[in-house]
């Protein structure tokens, strides 16, 4: 098993503070690290970030884990590129450990199934399955606030066999700690 690294304070200035932890959970040591979130060069991590590149860019990267609840909250940053505009969105959601294997084992059928992982607040959702005879991503954001204002992105694209291949080994080998 990989040492696993999570982030303990993000500086909001592209550093953040990272404590690894050995596969027996002792902590050997921690360090200031640059270019968060979601840089390659965060390889001794990487087994904790989820990284897809097309047809939109959205890494999700583990903040924070509770054992008590099986859940683990996660920043979110997607960037979508579309026709000359720029959609870019930034935010944290918890997952609950059970809704995330049952979407990993759902991307086993991409051909028969649609498979959908949804946070617990029910704000973030990402979907992959065949629509209209073809592969195709989703990613929705929504958010209402206390006064009824909703807040609502969302992307859909075909996608090619490849790239449904590394979406699923992006979330089949995202390490476990559950």
């Amino acid at each position: 098993m990989r040492d696993i690294g999570y982030v303990i304070e993000d500086y909001g200035d592209g550093n953040c503070e990272v404590e690894f932890y050995n596969a027996d959970g002792t902590a050997p040591f921690g360090g200031i690290f640059s270019g968060y979130p979601c840089t390659s060069h965060r390889k001794v991590i990487q087994a904790m970030i989820i990284n897809i590149e097309k047809p939109l860019r959205l890494c999700l990267d583990v903040v924070e884990t509770d054992k008590h609840v099986p859940s683990m909250r996660m920043q979110i940053a997607v960037d979508v590129q579309q026709f000359g505009h720029k959609l870019a969105y930034r935010g944290y959601a918890w997952f609950d450990c059970t809704t995330w294997d049952t979407f990993v084992q759902g991307l086993a059928a991409p051909d028969t199934t649609k498979v959908s992982l949804v946070d617990m607040g029910d704000h973030f959702s990402l979907t992959l399955g065949v629509v209209s005879g073809r592969l195709e991503l989703a990613w929705e954001m929504k958010k209402r606030d206390t006064s009824g204002a909703i807040a609502t992105a969302t992307f859909r694209s075909p996608i090619d066999t490849d790239t449904f291949a590394h979406v699923t080994l992006q979330f089949k080998e995202f390490e476990r700690w559950w």
